[in-house]
């Protein structure tokens, strides 16, 4: 129930009915809801945006935007809010402010408050009383303290489960508060346009189901840890994908985030790997629909990679996969918003080029690996609604971005596993995991236990035996592309061969234990960290460059060490950088084995493989960069 995406634990609810039970169907209606608020979202502030352009405004510069949001909050009326920041400028009257920020304003404020009579009108029927309207409203007002904690109001309400969205937009103007607010205008401005779509969305939806699995006779009749999981994905789904247990932790945050934007940036393995999910439908396709279904998911497929036109056809049509960034949590977090975030730290004191030219590189890190995903999931997609219309299934493309969504992982907050809402601990913990926590839900959940256990037709145990092969194919593809990627790049040679790759296929899956295995299998060490650890570790360790005796040696230790702490401050394509070092300094040689057993007593990382002789093509290469680091290291 923790680790499995939530449309799965719901049709355990409902006795294996291949989602069509209706504890599924409220999760089909939330995970519609969601597309649709985020659609919205997409839709106000780029309107807003587009608008502000035509005013001739390319940035608001910090000091335009701390005038504005002091004559913003006088007009509001919070005028201990409007002190405080006049203090803080040193001010000794209220700025004046020129036409065109004046224009700024008047179109954040059209667009923040075209859907109060609608916000006004739920609330009044979930809360029966009037709606408390402030009479000059332009922005929620959000503090500093809050701007690492993300989203800071989700689990800053106490330690009770909740089933009410944040509500900011309600809040009066408190007097004596000496709290320094936030000057960030667009960045508020894009936060309480999402606030708002998602109370307006989702909270109803959320009132039906409390009713519901709340009553009496539904206790009764599913248990207590049936209420107690609907009571916990209640609350994430209302905190927008946090539970009340969650801590908040920026510094941890902070290092996941780097190091999910230099690994997988430009990430050749990570990018070449998205169209092999394309198994996962189709062994989902040939176990729910038979074998012709498995067929027109591979042609459909093919399709939307031979004309990408056709591609992009799919994608205009469908609202989830406009939304999707790659099925990740983590791709979703590292995803730039629609509004650029304001410069902090060492990125203030660059020149305006520079930064710009920092933040289009950083940017740009995913959109090869979101591509290479949306053309598989649009494919998978267009497949299943053809084979959804074929069945005479209503409301076939609902259906099929569902389906698309289980088939190819899914980051949205009415789908993800409860694991990831625990806090900030859990998702170090399954950085880069959630595809693969989907994958083990299809393995487990959809081919063995509603496929081979559940199931009482023959056909279909023999079709989720086939489904279960296919699975055992696509991992032996995987390795092989995998393989033959690294040899490109870090010359690194085959660890396992391609039948433990086929019998590791399932037991590898399997969230964390899987992940041990796969560690024994391949480097001979039950020893498993996760990523972040990895990159700590291999930064302390590279430490001890001046302890190796070799020249060898200590370019290769440098060579961590760097690589660990560009990881750590998140440079884009920095991991596929040091492989190209690596394989250039350190490549394995015609030969080479499996890596050795780690000699320390008790395990421990397996010792690196080196090369007697450097592979160098080019000795030149050689010299410019071996000098480069020992400058460095003296």
């Amino acid at each position: 129930m923790e680790t499995v995406h939530i449309p799965r634990v719901a049709d355990i609810i409902d006795g294996y009915k291949g989602y069509e039970g209706e504890n599924a169907k409220y999760i089909k209606r939330l995970g519609a809801k969601e597309t649709i608020a985020k659609v919205e979202t997409q839709e106000t502030i780029t309107g807003a945006l587009e608008e502000i352009q035509k005013l001739g405004v390319k940035e608001l510069t910090p000091d335009q935007q701390t005038r504005m949001m002091i004559n913003i909050r006088i007009r509001e009326g919070a005028y201990d809010q409007a002190k405080t920041l006049m203090e803080k400028s040193k001010m000794t009257e209220v700025p004046t402010l020129t036409d065109t920020e004046n224009k700024v304003i008047e179109i954040i404020h059209k667009a923040v408050n075209k859907s109060t009579d609608e916000i006004a009108a739920i609330s009044e029927e979930i809360e029966n009383k009037p709606f408390r309207r402030i009479p000059e409203y332009t922005l929620p007002i959000k503090y500093e303290y809050e701007y690492n904690i993300i989203p800071s109001q989700t689990i800053e309400q106490g330690r009770h489960r909740v089933t009410q969205t944040f509500k900011g937009f309600v809040y009066n103007r408190q007097k004596g508060v000496e709290k320094m607010p936030r000057t960030d205008i667009l960045g508020i401005f894009e936060e309480a346009i999402n606030e708002q779509q998602w109370y307006i969305k989702i909270q109803p939806e959320l009132e039906n189901l409390r009713y519901l699995v709340r009553s009496k006779e539904y206790v009764a009749k599913g248990g207590q840890m049936v209420a107690n999981f609907w009571k916990d994905y209640m609350d994430v789904v209302a905190r927008r994908g946090w539970s009340a247990m969650a801590t908040s932790n920026p510094l941890l945050r902070a290092a996941r985030i780097n190091m999910g934007r230099s690994i997988l940036g430009y990430k050749l393995t990570s990018i070449l790997m998205q169209p092999f999910s394309v198994f996962d439908a189709i062994a989902y396709a040939n176990t729910r629909f038979g074998g012709t279904a498995s067929l027109q998911v591979l042609k459909e497929f093919s399709k939307s990679w031979v004309n990408p036109r056709y591609a992009r056809q799919i994608i205009a049509e469908s609202p989830a996969l406009q939304m999707r960034k790659a099925g990740e949590v983590a791709i979703e977090e590292l995803a730039p918003g629609l509004v650029a975030k304001p410069a902090r730290g060492i990125e203030k004191r660059m020149p305006g080029v520079v930064r710009t030219t920092l933040r289009k590189f950083q940017k740009e890190a995913l959109t090869l690996l979101q591509d290479f995903d949306i053309r598989t999931a649009a494919g998978t997609q267009k497949a299943i609604e053809n084979i959804l219309v074929k069945n005479g299934i209503p409301n076939a493309k609902q259906e099929a971005e569902f389906f698309m969504n289980i088939t190819q992982g899914s980051s949205e907050v009415t789908y993800r596993p409860m694991i990831l809402s625990r806090g900030e601990g859990s998702r170090t913990l399954f950085t880069f995991q959630t595809f693969f926590l989907n994958r083990w839900g299809m393995i487990a959940h959809d081919l063995i236990t509603s496929g081979l256990i559940k199931n009482k037709r023959w056909g279909k145990k023999f079709a989720a035996l086939i489904g279960l092969a296919i699975m055992m194919a696509a991992s032996v593809a995987e390795q092989e592309a995998r393989y033959a990627i690294l040899g490109l790049t870090k010359k690194t040679k085959r660890k396992a061969s391609m039948w433990v790759s086929a019998l590791m296929a399932i037991p590898e899956n399997i969230p964390i234990f899987g992940n041990m295995i796969s560690s024994f299998v391949t480097y001979g060490t039950t020893d498993f960290d996760f990523p972040l650890a990895r990159v700590v570790e291999n930064a302390i360790g590279g430490i001890g460059v001046i302890t190796k005796k070799t020249e060898e040696a200590k370019i290769m230790a440098g060579l961590r060490a760097a690589e660990s702490f560009a990881e750590l401050l998140g440079i884009a394509g920095s991991a596929q950088f040091f492989d190209f070092l690596e394989g250039i300094f350190g490549g394995e040689k015609e030969g080479s084995k499996m890596m050795p057993m780690p000699t320390k007593k008790g395990g421990g990382r397996p010792p690196l493989i080196m090369p007697k002789k450097l592979n160098i093509m080019q000795p030149q290469l050689e010299d410019v960069i071996t000098n480069l680091i020992k400058k460095e290291l003296a």
